[in-house]
């Protein structure tokens, strides 16, 4: 019984003595890069983040509901689609410009905290 005993006690230590050094020289992982998360802006957001007041206007009309309902919710895409392509070509033009400067830096302070 004794026996018995001892050869388990080997078999664990062995197995512990085989688990260590598989830790220790086993492959090491690549590492990864690190990311960076960055929001890549378009006209659409935009106009909606500078013309928020209007577009919510123009939705509830639209919807005949009120924001956070699942119509609101359905047509707020539609009426900012609408909205952005309904302004003129100098009006695009520069908010074209503005979401490159807020993708290559940042938005203002007002916009992030949204």
């Amino acid at each position: 019984m004794k026996w018995v005993t001892y050869l388990r006690a080997i078999k664990l230590v062995r197995m512990q003595q085989v688990k260590t050094w598989f830790h220790n020289n086993g492959r090491s992982r690549k590492s990864k890069d690190v990311i960076k998360y960055v929001r890549r802006w378009n006209i659409r957001q935009v106009v909606g983040a500078l013309h928020q007041k209007e577009v919510e206007i123009l939705c509830r009309d639209h919807s005949q509901a009120v924001p956070g309902d699942k119509a609101y919710l359905k047509s707020y895409q539609k009426v900012l689609k609408r909205y952005a392509e309904g302004l003129s070509d100098d009006q695009k033009i520069k908010y074209q410009n503005i979401a490159n400067e807020w993708s290559d830096r940042s938005p203002p302070r007002d916009i992030q905290q949204r």
